[in-house]
């Protein structure tokens, strides 16, 4: 059985929403997006991606529609050698939606309900990594 693993990049003061760039991210009105950048470095870089083990180990990713939109907007337009980028490619997104089913971004695959999603956490192959937001 696969573990779900989340993770959650959220500021002192509760913002979940649109951290790495202006414009990533503007519903409900937002306009603080890109509200992490100014804090970023190269050590807290390395601990994001060791969080997960984006480096050393294979994984699927579970979004949510709003996510995976802003995701497969950005990550398949990235050079080869990104390290987040080409694990994001290759690995199987799976997006928990009642919405549309038209998926551009390779290996990506429409879960309708939670109970499809257990029987994928059921099956054999890597953990999946939750990326996102808290957004209703």
């Amino acid at each position: 059985m696969r573990k779900i693993i989340a993770t959650a990049r959220v500021s002192l003061d509760g913002v979940m929403q649109g951290p790495g760039a202006a414009q990533e991210d503007t519903s409900n009105g937002f306009d603080l997006g890109g509200w992490i950048t100014q804090f970023r470095d190269a050590k807290g870089g390395t601990a994001v991606l060791s969080l997960v083990g984006t480096l050393d180990k294979p994984y699927d990713l579970l979004l949510g529609r709003k996510t995976y939109d802003i995701f497969a907007g950005h990550w398949p337009k990235v050079p080869a050698d990104d390290p987040i980028g080409s694990v994001f490619t290759k690995a199987d997104k799976y997006v928990l939606t009642r919405g549309s089913t038209k998926f551009d971004w390779a290996n990506s695959h429409k879960l309708s309900s939670i109970d499809e999603l257990k029987k994928v956490k059921a099956e054999e192959g890597p953990d999946i990594v939750l990326w996102g937001s808290a957004l209703a």
